[in-house]
């Protein structure tokens, strides 16, 4: 009777017996052929059914990790006395995990985004009481990151007095990575006009920095290395004139520094070094304060 091909197989990769014919130690008694068969059969059916158990664990192991990577989604309540809901959530298990809605009392929505492992994750928008967008932007692993918009609540008023949801103007826009601010930065006062103008590197400014006043006059003009103030760096005042400028080296005052009346006249310089003041002039007393009287005159 022949050997199956399994048969064959389990044969090959399975030790000697020492009961097999001529493996015995000493003389010992050759099997006949036909117990030889029935031992191999025994081998086989063994082999068999270890292969199944361990599949088996192998099996159950995979189950459990599938089961808990599909856990299954539910989407919760909760709700305002009145009835009204306040929060939207989906989770998996105990853990926020989708889409997640949050509402004021009179219904509109108060913020939108969504959750991955009870971490806020992707696109993030919260609102006014009146519905316009207050700020926008992603949240990576529950850190801004990429541009940040934020907005005025003076969107188009109702008869009641509040807003008809139409998105106020723009108030900011920031620039992170990784919760860190990095890129450009600017804000706007109500009425349109822009208020500031920075750049910012791995959480420090870089570059020119400008301030306006609301009339749109420039205000302030310096530029940063590294967080530091570094150069020329100049302020006006709301009229247009000059107020003061002077050189800063790596945050600090360095060099002769001019300060001016409103009227553009000059009234004090002061020399600095290392960030301390060595020298200080009076030019003009109208503008003094009563230490000025201590001040040499030029």
């Amino acid at each position: 009777m022949g050997k199956s091909a399994l048969e064959d197989r389990m044969s090959s990769t399975l030790p000697a017996s020492s009961f097999s014919a001529g493996a015995g130690t000493g003389k010992g008694r050759e099997l006949t052929a036909a117990e030889e068969a029935a031992f191999r059969r025994r081998r086989v059916h063994n082999g068999i059914g270890a292969a199944v158990a361990a599949a088996v664990v192998v099996v159950g192991f995979a189950g459990l990790g599938w089961l808990s990577q599909h856990e299954r989604k539910d989407l919760r309540t909760w709700s305002y006395g009145n009835g009204q809901v306040q929060t939207l959530a989906e989770y998996t298990g105990h853990q926020r995990n989708g889409q997640f809605l949050e509402y004021y009392q009179n219904g509109n929505k108060k913020a939108e985004g969504a959750y991955n492992k009870d971490v806020e994750n992707g696109l993030w928008t919260r609102y006014y009481w009146g519905g316009g967008i207050e700020s926008q932007g992603v949240l990576k692993e529950g850190m801004r990151d990429g541009a940040w918009e934020m907005f005025y609540a003076n969107g188009a008023p109702t008869d009641q007095g509040g807003s008809t949801g139409v998105t106020g103007s723009k108030k900011a826009v920031e620039s992170y990575h990784e919760g860190i601010a990095d890129g450009h930065w600017a804000t706007w006062y109500e009425n349109g006009q822009i208020e500031s103008d920075a750049n910012y590197v791995n959480g420090l400014a870089q570059g020119p920095e400008r301030h306006w006043y609301e009339n749109g006059q420039l205000e302030s003009d310096g530029n940063y290395v590294d967080g530091y103030a570094e150069g020329k760096h100049s302020s006006w005042y709301e009229n247009g004139r000059l107020a003061l400028e002077g050189p800063y080296m790596k945050g600090r005052r360095e060099g002769l520094f001019q300060e001016y009346n409103k009227d553009g006249t000059p009234w004090r310089t002061e020399t600095w070094s290392q960030g301390d003041r060595v020298a200080e002039t009076l030019i003009d007393q109208r503008t003094c304060s009563p230490r000025c009287a201590e001040l040499p005159s030029p």
